[in-house]
């Protein structure tokens, strides 16, 4: 997206929030409707739990909706604004886990319906094969991101999947852009060691 783009979905967000806060419901069902995708991505990239992120997502939107007089234009851009939200929601939910630990078990990879990758023996085989490979190594990003500490788990997610500016991951955080630089310079020195790792021990397998 052109920066100017950028700039100008920017401005109609804001307008579509001045809206809300002047009794527009309207407003409000088109921002959620907009953002409704990225923010359950934000959230289950954070928590990695599809349960948790769409119960995040419900509640950040709620959120959003009782807090929408406290929102200021002039203070920072809405999606800034809307992650701030739903960052604290998801660090919410990862504490309420903490307090409250359940087992969860995890699909294996090739599998579907009980059935193995292994019985895919037409021509598309070589097709699922490539298809397994790739969500295999996506799967490894999103667990080693996963496994940051929660500030910088943010910081990524937010830099590498909702493409914001170090100002706007800095006002979601509450942090200095140098501060957001240095986060994000840390987070990206321990994801390239542990995906080195990953990919090496792919390769002996």
């Amino acid at each position: 997206m052109l920066i100017m783009d950028k700039k100008v979905l920017i401005d109609e967000h804001v307008q579509l929030m001045l809206r809300f806060q002047a009794g527009d419901e309207s407003a409000f069902e088109t921002l959620v409707e907009f953002y409704k995708s990225r923010v359950v991505g934000v959230a289950y990239r954070f928590l990695q739990n599809p349960e948790e992120a769409r119960d995040a997502a419900q509640e950040a939107f709620l959120k959003m909706y009782c807090a929408r007089q406290k929102y200021e234009p002039g203070t920072s851009v809405f999606a800034s604004w809307l992650y701030t939200i739903v960052n604290r929601v998801c660090l919410n939910i990862l504490r309420h886990r903490r307090r409250h630990p359940v087992q969860r078990l995890e699909p294996e990879f090739g599998t579907e319906g009980g059935k193995s990758g292994q019985q895919l023996e037409d021509s598309r085989a070589e097709d699922a094969m490539l298809t397994l490979m790739q969500a295999e190594t996506q799967a490894a990003v999103r667990k080693v991101v996963a496994g940051l500490p929660e500030t910088e788990r943010m910081a990524v997610i937010l830099d590498q999947w909702e493409e914001m500016s170090l100002a706007e991951i800095g006002l979601v955080l509450d942090k200095s852009v140098s501060a957001v630089k240095s986060i994000l310079f840390r987070a990206r020195a321990k994801l390239k060691i542990k995906l080195a790792g990953y990919l090496d021990q792919e390769g002996e397998g």
